[in-house]
């Protein structure tokens, strides 16, 4: 499996192939900007992303991938518990935050890859038609008045 480790620091992206070796095939980039470019040009099957990359960071990037046509399972590594609603908002697969154990990080990476292969690359209602956000997105507007275009 290929997978994608992002982030700014060289002794970071080292930690990320340690705690997921033996089990993958490794590319890192140093930005999100280089991540998003290299999601395009290959195909991978899971992304490990640092909160604090930048210039483009880690929320952004998964946001970005998501709407690929064939998205890969994103993890995001937070710094902070109140992040949890960002990872969210970006349709991270999932999130760990710091002090991060690595046998969580390899476990929780083999769970949402494994998901992805059975369920197929979910992309979390951010660019491809998915009926059913839609329909809860109607189910709780109805009735409400919208504001005109």
């Amino acid at each position: 499996m290929n997978v994608l480790l992002v982030s700014r620091s060289e002794r970071a992206r080292a930690w990320m192939r340690r705690a997921l070796e033996p089990a993958w095939t490794f590319d890192e980039a140093t930005n999100g900007l280089e991540a998003l470019r290299r999601a395009r040009e290959d195909e991978y099957d899971l992304v490990v992303a640092d909160e604090t990359t930048e210039p483009f960071g880690a929320f952004g990037l998964a946001r970005e991938l998501k709407i690929l046509s064939e998205p890969p399972a994103v993890v995001v590594l937070l710094e902070r518990l109140q992040d949890v609603w960002l990872a969210k908002w970006s349709g991270a697969d999932a999130w760990l935050t710091q002090p991060i154990d690595p046998f969580e990080l390899g476990r929780v990476a083999h769970e949402v890859t494994g998901e992805r292969d059975e369920r197929g690359p979910s992309d979390a209602g951010l660019g491809r038609d998915d009926n059913a956000q839609v329909e809860t997105v109607e189910a709780q507007t109805a009735g409400v008045e919208r504001y005109p275009r």
